[in-house]
């Protein structure tokens, strides 16, 4: 069961960019097609709370342009203890989709995605996958 969807409960409570073209919500729809949207600043957050604390054991996320990503995560329903998962560095695929995979153990119920730098003045998300 993919976690991240919308119609599984996810919701996006946070975002730092604010573009109603390309809004936080279009990672968590499911589509590949639809995105979220930086501005030209960094670093930039975006925070998802899961229906409920839940076991995630795979985080899957397409994007473009982004070039260095932290994953944290929260199990306090107040969303107020962040721990890094992990953080990367993303290829450069000249604004084509890039695929990030990555195999963890953790319980949360909110997950932050921190877009530290990117390839372009832009980026993207366009799904994330947490499973």
């Amino acid at each position: 069961m993919d976690h991240a969807l919308e119609s599984s409960g996810a919701s996006i409570v946070f975002a730092t960019s604010a573009d109603e073209n390309y809004p936080g919500d279009n990672i968590i729809d499911g589509k590949e097609s639809t995105f979220w949207s930086t501005t030209g600043l960094f670093p930039q957050e975006l925070i998802i709370k899961l229906k409920d604390n839940v076991s995630i054991s795979k985080v899957k996320m397409l994007s473009s342009a982004v070039r260095k990503l932290v994953l944290e995560k929260c199990e306090s329903a107040n969303c107020d203890r962040f721990e890094k998962v992990f953080e990367v560095e993303l290829q450069d695929k000249d604004n084509r989709l890039q695929t990030e995979s990555h195999q963890v153990n953790f319980t949360a119920q909110f997950v932050k995605f921190t877009i530290i730098s990117s390839w372009d003045d832009f980026c993207a998300i366009n799904k994330v996958s947490l499973t």
